[in-house]
């Protein structure tokens, strides 16, 4: 909940000495909720903290350092155009409301701290809003720029009173109880969620876990090496018995019954239209096959056992720090910033470079004319009308693999170098597409600047997604093919119709 007006009462006797005379020195907003205006007065700063999250609208003070994000919210750079060097004059707050008024000598910063309909607005001495934090509008208030400022209808007739859990937190001032207050809160949403998020995905993977496991055990229970060795041992009553069949003009497959070296008693089925030799092969191929499955399931069930030890414990790391913050031997603020800098760490590491490209302008216009898609794959029309699509990132190939993954249709990818799968939509497979689609692969790989490499291809029923792998595969039954690029060659596929 956010605070009440008695709280915010309290709050506004602890900002009124020190904000008064002061001036605005710095604004920055981290988030779609949280905003920090620093005011600077007699070489003090008093970094206010808003946040008018639906869940957690309350004002605090913030004096650990946060990141602020490479590309400033556009809140931002209008409260720095209006605000930063200006003097606050005054600040108020309405008897019986949750809004705070901050008054510089053309402007007034307005914070509303109203639950699920919190704001914050700068509006000028005539009450036009000049900027805002949430633009937003309803049959009753308009909340955008250009608009009126209008103070929400009505005020609340229930008496509220500072609540007695922030009171006893004995932090400094009541501003600082409340900060620590909102921020446990906050932190333990966060942690909450985190928790939950890995229980449910360690779920998924006991799910995953245990349909592996039996299909392990179902694969291990059919020796097909040991049927077709049977039927080698006894090769003259097999064919015996496939004449018999034959001569009864018989047309579905007959059942033998054979001892193995053990004197174990085998029903097998047998293909009257084949030997007993290819009978036998057939079962050899179907023991190779079997093999290679069940190394794919081993596989898949290493590498969930994996996960499930990574995501427990990363389960014990954050029930761990929700008790060291319960406990007090953590800061909940000093945690809140630790993930904000971590998040801002990884949008420069995964920050997404230019590339040097070999094409000319007019090859990469009619790229961009002729691909269209959603955000995560291109859609591409070959030159015989046959569509591929290919992915943008590990999310989009999965994301193309499970919409037009379909049995039939052919997938392909560049052996030894990153980049997109792309799914050929026709069964049919050609040479020409063959050639397109494995050299679109190429083109949107990291194999694209040397020119050339290899591309497997295969139906898309023989590629299957690794759980917990991001875009990652394994596939069988493949076919590889060469493949050289050039300026000519995408010019090609993409030439304007």
């Amino acid at each position: 909940m956010s605070v009440n007006y008695a709280e915010l009462k309290v709050i506004y006797e602890e900002l009124k000495e020190n904000i008064i005379n002061s001036v605005c020195n710095k604004v920055t907003q981290f988030d779609n909720d949280t905003v920090l205006i620093e005011f600077r007065k007699n070489s003090k700063n008093l970094p206010i903290l808003i946040n008018i999250n639906s869940r957690f609208n309350f004002i605090g003070l913030s004096y650990y350092y946060q990141p602020a994000p490479k590309n400033p919210y556009s809140f931002t750079s209008t409260a720095r155009k209006y605000l930063l060097n200006e003097k606050v004059i005054d600040i108020k707050q309405i008897e019986n409301d949750r809004i705070l008024y901050i008054i510089f000598s053309d402007f007034q910063l307005i914070i509303e701290l109203l639950g699920k309909n919190g704001n914050i607005f700068i509006v000028d001495n005539e009450s036009t809003i000049v900027g805002i934090l949430k633009a937003r509008s309803s049959e009753k208030r308009k909340e955008k720029i250009g608009e009126k400022y209008n103070p929400p209808f009505g005020q609340t007739q229930r008496v509220f009173e500072v609540r007695e859990e922030i009171l006893r937190l004995n932090k400094g001032s009541f501003i600082d109880n409340i900060t620590f207050y909102y921020m446990k809160k906050i932190a333990f949403s966060k942690i909450d969620e985190s928790i939950n998020s890995l229980s449910s995905e360690l779920n998924k993977i006991d799910q995953s876990i245990n349909k592996f496991s039996l299909e392990l055990e179902v694969e291990d229970r059919n020796d097909y090496k040991k049927i077709a060795d049977t039927i080698i041992a006894n090769i003259n009553t097999v064919e015996d018995f496939l004449r018999d069949i034959k001569s009864k003009k018989r047309e579905k497959a007959g059942t033998i019954t054979l001892k193995d070296e053990n004197a174990l008693i085998l029903n097998i089925e047998l293909d009257p239209d084949k030997s007993a030799g290819e009978n036998a092969g057939y079962y050899y191929e179907l023991s190779k096959k079997k093999i290679k499955k069940i190394e794919q399931i081993r596989f898949l069930l290493a590498k969930q056992t994996e996960r499930r030890e990574e995501t427990i414990k990363k389960l014990s790391e954050f029930e761990k720090i929700r008790s060291n913050i319960e406990n007090n031997l953590l800061d909940p603020y000093e945690y809140l910033c630790s993930i904000r800098k971590k998040d801002e760490k990884d949008k420069d590491k995964y920050q997404i470079k230019s590339k040097n490209t070999r094409t000319n302008s007019t090859v990469n216009k009619a790229i961009k004319e002729k691909t269209k898609g959603g955000s995560n794959f291109n859609i591409i029309q070959l030159p015989s009308g046959t569509t591929v699509v290919a992915g943008k990132s590990g999310t989009g190939n999965l994301e193309i693999l499970r919409k037009f993954g379909k049995g039939g249709y052919w997938w392909f990818h560049t052996r030894d170098f990153q980049g997109p799968f792309v799914i050929l939509l026709d069964e049919n497979l050609t040479n020409i597409d063959r050639d397109y689609a494995a050299t679109l692969a190429v083109y949107f790989s990291r194999a694209r600047n040397s020119g050339k490499a290899s591309v497997i291809y295969t139906r898309c029923k023989h590629v299957r997604p690794i759980p917990g792998e991001k875009g990652k595969v394994i596939y069988s039954n493949e076919k590889e093919i060469q493949v050289n690029i050039d300026e000519q060659s995408i010019k090609q596929i993409f030439s304007q119709e």
